[in-house]
C-alpha cells in the first residue's frame, strides 16, 4: 500500500469516535415526520401497556467481564443483552383515536430496572402502504421514523436504533379501516452500556467511564486537530452493533470499501472478533480454530449500521449517536482472530442510499 493508502486506513482505523454518510440504492429506513399525537391521548387499558424484567444482573456482566480480562482485540464489546418477549403489535396496541381519515394504535413498552437505553427486535416487521410508525421517548424528545412499507418492504426479521431511558412509546398511524402491520416484537435491549446514548446538549462535557476510549486507548476523534485534513473520509467509517444467538448485543466498527468495479456494492471491511466467536472453541496450544461460525442469518438481519457517527467535539467521553442507519448484512468472508488475522468483510442487505453520503474507502493489491 502506498503512503497515502497507509495514512488514510491508519485515520479511520484509529477513530471510533466518527462515523459515515450514503452512496446508491433506493432503501432507507426511516422518513422523518412526527406523530400526530406526540404528547397527547393516554392508553385507557393497561394492556397496552407492556412492562419486561430482564433475568440478569447487568453489573455481575459487567463484573465477569472484567474477571475474564484476557486480549481485547480478540473480544467484542459488549453492551447490553436481550430480553426475550413475544408482543404482536396487532393484538397488543390500543386504538386511541380514531377519525374519517386516520387511526392511531399506541403500545406502550417499559423495562424495569436502570437501562442507559433499550431497542427493539423484530421476528417479523412489514408495514402496509400508507402506514406509519413511529417509536419514541415519553415527551417525544428522542424520535425514530416514520417507518413505513419502503422501510422493509418484504416481512422478515428488522430491529430499530437505541434510545436512551426504559421506556418506548410506539404509535401506528395509517388510513382508517386499513389493515393493521406485522410488527412481531420477539426482544427489546437491555443497554447497561450508554456508549450510542442519543446525542443531548445537557450531555456536553460529561463523561462516561464507559466509553471504551476514555482513560486507556490512544484513538484520535475526527473532530480533534489531527483530523483536520479527514473530513471527507471520515463518512467511510460505521459503527454497528451485533446481536447474537444467546442474546450478546455488542458494538463494533468498520469501514465502507470500494471494490474494482467501483459499483459501490456496500461492503464492509472489519474484524472477526466481532463476530462473538469463541476463543474457548480454539485449541489452547495452537490456536486453531475448532468449532463452527455461529452466527445465523436470522442475527444478521437483526445487526444495525449506523453512519455518521462522531462525537460533536474533540472529546471522546461526549455522546454521539448515528444519524442515519440500515439493518441487516451477509457475511462475504471471514478469517478466524485466533491464529489467523482477524478479518471479516461483511455486505449490506441493502444499498445505501444517496442522500447518506457516504465515503468508500480506496485500497492498494501492489506489493
Amino acid at each position: 500500500m502506498n503512503h497515502l493508502t497507509n495514512r488514510l486506513i491508519l485515520r479511520i482505523l484509529i477513530s471510533l469516535c466518527l462515523l459515515a454518510v450514503a452512496s446508491h440504492g433506493s432503501a432507507q429506513q426511516s422518513f422523518g415526520g412526527r406523530p400526530q399525537l406526540l404528547g397527547e391521548g393516554t392508553l385507557r387499558t393497561a394492556a397496552a401497556g407492556i412492562s419486561l424484567a430482564p433475568d440478569f444482573n447487568p453489573q455481575d456482566l459487567i463484573r465477569k467481564e472484567m474477571w475474564q480480562g484476557g486480549t481485547l482485540q480478540y473480544k467484542p464489546y459488549n453492551i447490553g443483552k436481550v430480553v426475550p418477549c413475544s408482543i404482536d403489535f396487532a393484538t397488543s396496541a390500543e386504538l386511541i383515536s380514531s377519525t374519517v381519515e386516520t387511526d392511531i394504535y399506541r403500545l406502550e413498552i417499559e423495562m424495569e430496572q436502570t437501562p442507559v437505553g433499550i431497542n427493539l427486535y423484530y421476528s417479523d416487521f412489514f408495514i402496509p402502504q400508507g402506514g406509519r410508525l413511529y417509536i419514541y421517548t415519553p415527551g417525544g424528545d428522542q424520535l425514530l421514523g416514520a417507518y413505513t412499507h419502503e422501510t422493509h418492504p418484504r416481512h422478515g426479521a428488522f430491529a430499530s436504533e437505541p434510545l436512551s431511558g426504559n421506556k418506548l412509546i410506539l404509535d401506528y398511524e395509517a388510513p382508517h379501516g386499513s389493515a393493521m402491520p406485522s410488527i412481531q416484537i420477539s426482544g427489546v435491549g437491555y443497554l447497561y452500556r450508554s456508549i450510542l446514548k442519543a446525542k443531548e446538549e445537557r450531555n456536553l462535557g460529561q463523561e462516561d467511564a464507559s466509553d471504551p476510549a476514555r482513560n486507556k486507548y490512544c484513538q484520535l476523534n475526527i473532530n480533534c486537530p489531527e483530523g483536520d485534513e479527514w473530513q471527507e473520509q471520515k463518512s467511510s467509517s460505521v459503527i454497528y452493533i451485533p446481536v447474537f444467538a444467546n442474546g450478546k448485543i455488542t458494538l463494533c466498527s468498520g469501514n465502507l470499501i470500494n471494490n474494482i468495479e467501483g459499483d459501490f456494492k456496500p461492503y464492509i471491511l472489519t474484524a472477526a472478533h466481532c463476530s462473538g466467536e469463541d476463543a474457548d472453541k480454539n485449541d489452547p496450544k495452537t490456536g486453531e480454530f475448532k468449532g463452527d461460525f455461529g452466527i445465523g442469518q436470522s442475527n444478521m438481519d437483526q445487526w444495525l449500521f449506523g453512519f455518521h457517527y462522531e462525537k460533536p467535539r474533540c472529546n471522546n467521553s461526549d455522546y454521539a449517536q448515528p444519524a442515519k442507519t440500515l439493518v441487516g448484512a451477509f457475511i462475504r468472508t471471514y478469517t478466524s482472530p485466533y491464529k489467523f488475522s482477524d478479518g471479516m468483510l461483511l455486505e449490506l442487505k441493502e444499498d445505501i442510499p444517496l442522500d447518506y453520503r457516504v465515503y468508500y474507502a480506496g485500497w492498494n493489491a501492489t506489493e
